[in-house]
């Protein structure tokens, strides 16, 4: 009889834990949450800084890390002579986080762009966060 209750005990056991749902975690799938803080930027072409860039017309392209709003503050540094000519409206892509904006750029000539200031802030993430301000300096060749 101690062999049947022994086996019995085992076959109970054995049973519940083939039927017991397991209360480890199981992994799931979640999109990545939105960054929390000020969007950044990822890329600039031309890049902050370059030089001997072609005159002429050119597409000036920022990204950034996350979707934005879709308004956009270029503002003037340096005085207008700084200031490129833009051409047309600049655009956004679908996914919202590059916008590209026609320049008609000059031979020999430096410009500087920001992008919001203290008093202009139209660069914002869906969720009204303002791009801290940046300037952007390139430079034309001939």
């Amino acid at each position: 009889m101690k062999i049947h209750g022994v086996l019995l005990i085992v076959a109970i056991i054995a049973l519940a834990g083939c039927s017991a749902p397991s209360s480890s975690p199981q992994p799931t799938t979640q999109a990545a949450p939105p960054p929390n803080g000020p969007p950044q930027i990822v890329s600039m072409s031309p890049a902050n800084g370059a030089t001997g860039v072609s005159s002429g017309t050119v597409q000036a392209v920022v990204t950034f890390d996350q979707p934005m709003r879709g308004g956009m503050s270029f503002t003037t540094r340096g005085g207008p002579d700084k200031f490129p000519e833009m051409v047309g409206k600049p655009v956004w892509s679908a996914d919202k986080k590059t916008i590209t904006a026609t320049m008609q750029l000059g031979p020999n000539r430096q410009y500087v762009v920001g992008l919001n200031s203290p008093n202009h802030s139209n660069f914002k993430n869906e969720r009204g966060v303002a791009l801290e301000p940046v300037i952007w300096e390139f430079s034309t060749g001939n």
